[in-house]
């Protein structure tokens, strides 16, 4: 890996830790709008407890997920690789699972036609997809280093890069 790939790995995890922390604490943070999305489901049903904490949970492996980025950036040798795996299965499940709040509000963008309000600001829908992209964009450099962490990289020998 070159001085500027290191540089620009390092830069993303900076990045995507801040990212992942301001998660946990908007979790945490009672008015928040998606701790307020839960809390009105768990009034008008208790059975949403579940999903609340299946989503705390997401937000708790994401700071897990901290730690793989970190060693995949170091280059450092995978000891237990069957752990990182599991890890990653779980990871994946409860992101594609366990986050309504954030699939109502991609749904919402997509049923409000063509005009979306940030901070009370109408945004038009070419600027709203662009902005879910670059949420991609910023997430999948995560998950792929996480899996080649965790399932490429067996043999400390053999670790792959991402962008060789």
């Amino acid at each position: 890996m070159s001085k500027k790939h290191g540089w620009a790995w390092y830069l993303y995890f900076l990045i995507w830790a801040v990212i992942t922390f301001a998660r946990i604490k908007e979790y945490f943070t009672i008015s928040s709008p998606s701790s307020f999305f839960y809390h009105c489901l768990i009034g008008m049903e208790s059975s949403f407890v579940a999903p609340y904490t299946l989503h705390g949970m997401a937000e708790i492996t994401s700071a897990l997920m901290l730690v793989p980025l970190y060693l995949y950036i170091t280059r450092s040798p995978c000891p237990s690789p069957r752990f990182w795996q599991c890890l990653f299965m779980l990871k994946l499940g409860l992101d594609l699972w366990f986050r309504p709040f954030d699939l109502l509000t991609i749904q919402a963008i997509y049923h409000e036609g063509q005009r979306m309000f940030l901070w009370g600001i109408p945004v038009p829908l070419p600027v709203v997809w662009v902005l879910l992209v670059n949420v991609g964009v910023i997430v999948f450099p995560a998950y792929a280093a996480f899996y080649l962490y965790a399932f490429k990289s067996a043999r400390p020998s053999r670790q792959i890069s991402l962008f060789s």
